[in-house]
């Protein structure tokens, strides 16, 4: 093809040259390059700049080695500076010959802009950019600011410095090869951030966003990316994480609960101290009330400091009692607020003052049984006074009374044996003989009663055991008693068992419990003319001990306060000179004699309290049971299965009804009957007269309904009957509604 044609087809500037550079031909299909006639013969200096012919004649040099040879330069033509691509070619002559020179000259200005312009975004980035090869691991290009950012002098010292990038630079290797590992899988990453070696040694933090650039065959060619130096950020994070640490250390070493609440009084935290009384500990605890957490209920709720802040947004005190939990409470409350003042939460503090109080209590307790012996004491000399005075004229009264009975005795025959006596007078002789008997009674009475006062101040100082009857207990303290129980109790059954084993201990304290169990059922009564007490002694072979039960009619107990009841100073009737004394001290001396007390009441029915004293050793450990009167395994197997360990502690199994009495009578500790109906009026029968003598008992009745009809939910209309089928989940719902027997 001739040169002429070829300038027509492609673009840009032909120039044939001799060697002495002198222009043979020039043709321009660009606009930009107007060449006219004129500077063919002329030598290429009068056109281009010094620069530019430099650039020719080292083309020429090289043309010995290559075909062709290719730079860039920067032309003025028509006063215009423009970037061109020049291709220099030695040209043959039809012999083979090569002596001309051909310059294909091509505009490249536009790219050459846009190339520079990225170039200095690439240098001037303020993050590092580069470009790797990925297994090998050494960079390929690198801006000045990942230089900056690694500790090196320059872009040569990093190129040359670093030959493996995993080895010399990545504190762990294995960060490296994860994020190569995810390229290769993902393509690119994020935000992946490593440690990292400077030049000097010092560990620097980066977080890096790379890309891979596969071939065309999708094999991974190199890898490009940018870099960002987050050493500041991950120290502040560091420190702040630190903090973080700290406060959480210091918020859970705190021995008080502390809560922190939203404004809803929802918890946001607890610490330790707070979770160590939460009962299910797994659960998910963010979002749920404070209530719901701590077994709250709403009383406690209504008088909690939180909620009183909730309401006021101010601080709040106050000394709360969990019954549930069974502890009580100093608490504070304080409203947490933003920068602008605005109420965004609670920080609810609680300190566990039971034991404070437990101690403050006892030594109260201490401090009243000093004033209690001391007032003993004065009472015991007062009352030896007053015996030793009673006790004179009460001599005089017995020796003058045996005169006067024996005198009347032989005149009451003479004065018989008068003729025409009326049968009026004969009356009033022989009612003489029994007015001097009712004096004899009395004085009797009173020499009972100043006896039985003197022995019971006689020694209250120290447990002296001594052999015991519980009988004889019992009865004289009724004397010392007997009038304040007539005057106020319409009913009263005794029924003391013969020939019980006698007992070591004090008679004295023992006789002071009897009197403090009777006078708290007299204070219980709610009338005189419906009132009733039964008061029981019997031997409890199994156990190997004695029974005491004082049983009334009353009020009853709030089961909420059962638990506080042994408790000293813990009194309902406080309004009417109540200490709270009488309960707390029984039981002190009860422990003392290694015997057990119990109550077991119920609201509007009565009260049943129950002491158990050894006569052989120590009781063995008891707790409330619940009797199971059932013929089939299934409910049995059931009941074992459904509580595991605890069944043998709380459940007895009976299999024949018939000795559900007997078992009763030798088996204190039940307070629940667990039976089924399907034994029919035998069982009815039984059960009724079961609740005529333990009317505080659970009665759970089931069978089939075909069982039940109207007339049996009538007889034992003091039993609740569950619906069948029964399962565990029910069950242990109704055992924990039922009022029991607290030992």
């Amino acid at each position: 093809m001739k040169l002429t044609e070829l300038a027509k087809l492609v673009k840009g500037i032909f120039i044939l040259i001799e060697n002495n550079l002198i222009i043979e031909f020039a043709k321009s299909k660009a606009a930009e390059f107007d060449l006219s006639e004129k500077i063919i013969g002329s030598k290429i200096e009068s056109i281009f700049n010094s620069k530019f012919i430099a650039q020719v004649n080292d083309a020429i040099k090289k043309m010995n080695a290559e075909n062709f040879v290719e730079f860039e330069s920067k032309i003025e033509f028509d006063k215009n500076k423009k970037w061109v691509k020049v291709i220099l070619k030695k040209t043959e002559n039809e012999k083979g010959n090569r002596g001309k020179y051909l310059l294909h000259i091509m505009d490249i200005d536009s790219f050459k802009t846009e190339q520079e312009y990225y170039k200095q975004i690439f240098d001037n980035a303020i993050m590092g950019i580069y470009k790797s090869t990925p297994h090998e691991g050494k960079h390929i290009v690198v801006n000045p600011e990942l230089v900056r950012i690694y500790g090196y002098e320059s872009k040569e010292d990093l190129l040359n410095s670093v030959t493996n990038i995993s080895e010399q630079l990545y504190v762990d290797p294995e960060r490296r090869e994860k994020l190569l590992k995810y390229l290769e899988e993902e393509g690119q990453s994020f935000g992946f951030e490593s440690k990292l070696f400077r030049k000097d040694g010092e560990l620097i933090w980066i977080s890096e966003n790379a890309k891979a650039v596969r071939n065309s065959e999708g094999e991974l060619e190199f890898i490009v990316g940018t870099v960002k130096d987050i050493t500041d950020r991950k120290l502040y994070e560091e420190k702040l994480k630190q903090a973080k640490e700290d406060w959480e250390r210091t918020f859970d070493a705190i021995d008080d609960i502390i809560i922190i609440l939203d404004p809803n009084s929802e918890v946001r935290r607890l610490n330790k101290a707070a979770l160590s009384y939460v009962k299910d500990k797994e659960d998910f605890f963010e979002g749920k009330k404070c209530s719901d957490l701590f077994q709250c209920q709403g009383d406690n709720c209504k008088d909690c400091p939180a909620e009183v802040t909730r309401k006021t947004k101010e601080s709040h005190s106050a000394e709360i009692v969990n019954l549930k939990l069974g502890k009580t409470f100093l608490t504070t409350s304080s409203p947490i607020r933003d920068a602008n003042n605005q109420f965004t939460g609670i920080v609810f503090v609680a300190k566990d003052i039971t034991e404070e109080k437990r101690i403050k209590q006892e030594s109260e307790y201490r401090l009243q049984q000093v004033l209690q012996a001391d007032k003993l004491k004065s009472l015991g000399e007062m009352l030896a006074g007053v015996a030793h005075e009673i006790n004179n004229p009460i001599g005089y009264i017995f020796y003058n009374l045996e005169l006067l009975r024996d005198s009347w005795k032989n005149f009451e025959v003479k004065l018989l044996n008068i003729k025409n006596i009326n049968l009026e007078e004969k009356g009033q002789i022989l009612e003489t003989k029994e007015i001097i008997d009712s004096i004899k009674n009395g004085a009797d009475r009173i020499n009972n009663v100043i006896s039985s006062l003197k022995e019971y101040v006689k020694g209250n100082t120290g447990l002296k055991k001594m052999p015991i009857n519980l009988n004889e207990i019992v009865e004289k303290a009724y004397n010392l008693i007997g009038a304040n129980i007539k005057n106020s109790i319409s009913n009263v059954e005794i029924n003391l068992e013969p020939n019980l084993p006698d007992i070591k201990g004090s008679f004295q304290k023992l006789e002071q419990v009897f009197i403090n169990l009777v006078m708290n059922a007299i204070q219980s009564s709610l009338n005189k003319r419906n009132s009733k007490i039964k008061i029981k002694t019997k031997r409890v072979e199994r156990l190997k001990s004695v029974l005491l039960e004082v049983e009334d009619n009353g009020k009853g107990i709030d089961p909420e306060i059962l638990d506080k009841l042994f408790e000293p100073f813990f009194t309902t009737r406080r309004e009417i000179g109540g200490t709270g004394l009488g309960l707390s001290i029984s039981y002190e001396i009860i422990r003392e004699h290694n015997g057990l007390i119990s109550v077991f009441s119920k609201k509007n029915i009565g009260s049943k309290f129950t002491v158990l004293l050894p006569f052989e050793d120590k009781l063995p450990k008891i707790n409330p049971k619940i009797i199971c009167v059932d013929d089939s395994r299934k409910m049995h197997n059931m009941l074992r299965t459904g509580f595991l360990k605890e069944t043998d502690k709380f459940f007895l199994f009976l299999y024949e009804p018939a000795h559900l009495m007997d078992f009763m009578n030798d088996h204190p500790e039940i307070d629940t009957i667990f039976v089924n109906l399907k034994f029919g009026r035998f069982i009815v029968e039984i059960l009724k007269k079961i609740y005529s003598k333990y009317p505080l008992t659970n009665f759970l009745m089931f069978s089939d309904a075909s069982i039940i009809d109207k007339q049996i939910r009538q007889e034992l209309s003091f039993a609740k009957f569950l619906p069948l089928p029964l399962n565990i989940e029910n069950l242990k719902k109704e055992f924990d509604q039922l009022v029991r027997q607290k030992l």
